[in-house]
């Protein structure tokens, strides 16, 4: 059976085979959006979509202008930046929500968010096997659509999934900002590699300044990564040529970390920062360093590592083995390379340590499982190639006997990773983001929850209607609800609501005892 399963292959491309793996990992990534997209037709406003829309949404109302969107988003920024944060891009990205434009556009924040998500890490994967590895085998998109669907299925059940993916404000802060710093990155490593350029670099230090104004988490691992490009590249010039000597490519990483550098100065100085630290505080500099280790190590293996997500990034080795072989990289550095993987893990939540004392929220949980996975999977690709290394060229199995094996090894996980889900799924139909979207659309629970909201959309809209009264949510998704107004006019989030509205105020319903049992 076996020798018949290796004529079979004998007969078919390397590349033919390499490009239909690539084209089925596709499939299902993008196959499995579906769903969530779908949902997304059932997704609203909550909290600090209103708060942060409400002078963005009025600017747009009063002229139909997105320039003036625009300029009221950068005022907003500047406001902010005096009273309560600093971080200027992020809060131009959090104030142009579509709701800004018309409400119903509110579904298509997902679209924005695991948009910029994808093109980050399929622009980073490419340029990593493209540029710096030399390989052109179509597997390495097996490897970039795995890492995408761990992200984003395999995302920890509850509030990760609804603020990494459908709260807007929260998502676009954290997940679609990240996706663009993975460009930056991107663009690092082509200048590092000899394939960067003039207009590259430009792009790099716009997107260095920008980013140096969006959340922490990502600003921190991007300065550390800067850095260390800078440093390698300058110490290998001055050591080969002296320090009279920098080449373009050394010019093309220090321009962008100068601008990256000088963008989160600029964010960090701000005197909001100074305000919100006094009624926010967090853990000193060191302990929120050494936490952070803790807490990295805790959340991989004692809470997040779900089988499924193992499966894949196992079935991932036959992949990463075929293209050590097409590259004449080294893979020397073994032990630098989990350290600056697992760093810079750690290194994403320092940041929320430092500023809040906890990692609690789910954006930031989102951001952490996906910043970790990635690198996890980065790590595995490195360590194989080092391993196929050791074992030398000559030792390595090739042709169809390696197609072979490499087949079989994929066909038995896949199969245990089908089995395995079918039944996790039928215990618990949340599994998957995919399969919880799927449960909400079923049931029935999403339609509704659109329906309670058409009705509270007519109140709102309702020019005679000064205090609005709303009924509470009885439908609440579990992809979908994030958190509503309360039965206290003067809470933060009813002022919002009212505010984003013109309405004199919002209240919540109160409802008796006897009503709910």
């Amino acid at each position: 059976m076996r020798n018949r399963i290796r004529d079979f292959l004998s007969g078919i491309s390397s590349k033919r085979l390499s490009c239909c793996a690539a084209v089925l990992s596709a499939a299902v990534y993008f196959g499995s959006l579906i769903p969530l997209f779908i949902l997304a037709g059932c997704n609203f406003p909550a909290a600090d979509d209103y708060s942060m829309d409400v002078e963005t949404h009025a600017a747009y109302a009063a002229s139909h202008s997105v320039f003036a969107a625009l300029k009221a988003a950068v005022l907003k920024a500047m406001d902010l930046y005096q009273r309560w944060q600093g971080n200027f891009t992020g809060v131009i990205m959090m104030s142009l929500s579509p709701a800004v434009y018309d409400e119903s556009l509110y579904r298509f924040g997902i679209l924005i968010v695991v948009g910029l998500l994808s093109t980050g890490v399929l622009i980073l994967f490419a340029v990593l096997m493209r540029k710096v590895l030399g390989t052109r085998s179509p597997l390495m998109w097996c490897a970039a659509f795995a890492a995408l669907f761990i992200c984003v299925q395999c995302l920890p059940e509850g509030q990760p999934r609804v603020q990494g993916l459908f709260w807007y404000n929260g998502s676009i802060y954290y997940i679609g900002l990240y996706g663009v710093a993975l460009i930056y990155v991107s663009l690092m490593l082509l200048a590092v590699s000899g394939h960067g350029s003039a207009l590259k670099t430009a792009a790099a230090a716009l997107l260095g300044f920008l980013l140096g104004g969006s959340n922490y988490m990502s600003v921190l691992c991007l300065i550390i990564i800067s850095l260390l490009l800078s440093a390698a590249l300058l110490f290998h010039d001055f050591g080969r040529a002296g320090s009279k000597r920098i080449e373009g490519k050394t010019v093309q990483v220090l321009v962008p970390t100068v601008l990256l550098l000088a963008g989160f100065v600029v964010s960090a100085i701000a005197p909001g920062n100074r305000l919100r630290g006094d009624v926010v505080s967090g853990y000193s500099p060191v302990k929120a360093v050494f936490l952070s280790f803790y807490y990295t190590l805790n959340q991989i293996f004692d809470h997040w590592m779900i089988w499924p997500a193992a499966v894949i990034i196992l079935m991932l080795l036959p992949v990463f083995w075929a293209l050590a072989k097409e590259t004449d990289y080294d893979f020397a550095h073994p032990f630098i390379a989990a350290c600056l993987a697992f760093g810079l893990a750690a290194a994403n939540i320092t940041a929320p340590l430092y500023a809040t004392g906890g990692i609690d929220a789910g954006r930031i949980s989102a951001l952490f499982w996906m910043q970790t996975m990635i690198l996890t999977i980065l790590l595995e690709g490195y360590l194989t190639g080092w391993v196929y290394r050791q074992l030398g060229r000559g030792t390595a199995q090739t042709g169809a006997r390696f197609r072979s094996a490499a087949l079989q090894f994929t066909a038995i996980l896949g199969s245990l990773l089908l089995f395995g889900s079918a039944l996790s799924i039928l215990a618990n139909p949340d599994y998957y983001t995919v399969t919880a979207a799927l449960k909400d659309l079923r049931n029935g629970t999403a339609a509704a929850y659109a329906a309670e909201h058409e009705e509270r959309m007519r109140i709102l809209t309702d020019p005679q209607i000064r205090d609005a009264v709303l009924a509470p949510y009885e439908a609440q998704p579990t992809l979908l609800y994030y958190s509503d107004v309360t039965d206290d006019p003067e809470d933060w989030t009813n002022v919002a609501l009212a505010s984003f509205y013109e309405k004199d105020s919002v209240v919540l319903e109160s409802r008796n005892p006897e009503e709910t049992d």
